[in-house]
C-alpha cells in the first residue's frame, strides 16, 4: 500500500528537528567549550548551530539527517509543484515561467542547504558562506512566489488556513534571520554578554520555522500518493 504525502511529511519534518535537538543537548552536556567557541570567550546559554553540528559524531548525525530529508524533499517538491499546477490550470499553464521558477528556486534552496551542511565554516568558509547566502535568498524568493501562487487558488477553508500558516512561518523566518544577522554583527564588534545566545536562538527559530513552512504542503497535496518508484501524476481538483 502506497503511503500518502500526509503520512510521509511528518517523518521528513521530524528527521532534522530531532537531530537538531540531539546535537544541541549533546553539545551542552558533553562539549561545554562549544558554548564559548568565539573570539570573545564570554559565557553563553546555548551553543550556536556551527558549534553543535560541526565536529565529531554530531556532524555525522546532522549531515545524515539533512541529506536524507533533502533527498525526500527533492521528490516531494515534484508532487507539490505539479499539484499547484493542477489546481491553477485555469489560471496559469503548467509550463509557465511562474511554475518553472517555483520548481527550480526550491531546488536551489535544497541543494544550497545540503552544501552548507557538508562544508562547515571552519573547513571551507567560502563555500559555506556562498551556500548560506544562496539558501537564504532562495528561501526568501521561494516563499514569496509560493504564497503568491497559493493566493491565486480558489478559496476554501483548508487552503486559506494553509496560506495563513505559511504567512506566519514566512514572517517568523524573515524576522529571525534578520535578528540573527544583527546579533552576529553586534557580537563580533562588541562581545556583549549573552548576545551570542540570542544569535543561536534566532538561528534555531529560523530552522524550525523553515521546516514547518515546508511541512504545510500537506494542506495542498496531503492525499497524493508518495510513490518514488511509480511517480504517476494525480490531477488535483479545486473542489475539496
Amino acid at each position: 500500500m502506497t503511503p500518502l504525502v500526509r503520512t510521509v511529511a511528518p517523518i521528513i519534518a521530524s528527521i532534522p528537528t530531532v537531530s537538531l535537538f540531539v546535537c544541541i543537548l549533546w553539545t551542552m552536556f558533553e562539549d561545554t567549550v562549544g558554548l564559548t567557541r568565539t573570539h570573545c570567550n564570554i559565557p553563553n546559554y546555548i551553543p550556536s548551530l556551527s558549534a553543535s553540528v560541526s565536529t565529531g559524531f554530531r556532524k555525522r548525525i546532522w549531515i545524515a539527517s539533512i541529506g536524507s530529508s533533502c533527498v525526500l524533499r527533492l521528490y516531494i517538491h515534484i508532487l507539490y509543484n505539479q499539484g499547484l499546477a493542477d489546481l491553477l490550470a485555469t489560471v496559469y499553464p503548467s509550463k509557465s515561467v511562474l511554475f518553472t521558477a517555483h520548481f527550480w528556486i526550491h531546488y536551489v534552496e535544497i541543494f544550497s542547504l545540503f552544501l552548507l551542511t557538508i562544508f562547515t565554516s571552519v573547513e571551507n568558509f567560502t563555500v559555506h558562506r556562498n551556500s548560506f547566502g544562496a539558501f537564504v535568498l532562495s528561501c526568501g524568493l521561494f516563499g514569496l512566489l509560493d504564497l503568491y501562487l497559493l493566493g491565486k487558488l480558489k478559496k476554501s477553508y483548508f487552503l486559506a488556513l494553509s496560506r495563513k500558516r505559511k504567512c506566519r512561518c514566512y514572517a517568523t523566518m524573515t524576522i529571525s534571520i534578520f535578528l540573527s544577522a544583527l546579533c552576529y554583527i553586534i557580537h563580533n564588534h562588541t562581545c556583549f554578554p549573552h548576545l551570542y545566545s540570542l544569535f543561536a536562538l534566532t538561528e534555531y527559530i529560523f530552522i524550525l520555522t523553515n521546516v514547518a513552512y515546508h511541512y504545510y504542503i500537506v494542506d495542498v497535496i496531503g492525499d497524493v500518493p508518495f510513490n518514488v518508484f511509480d511517480p504517476q501524476s494525480r490531477a488535483l481538483s479545486l473542489d475539496f
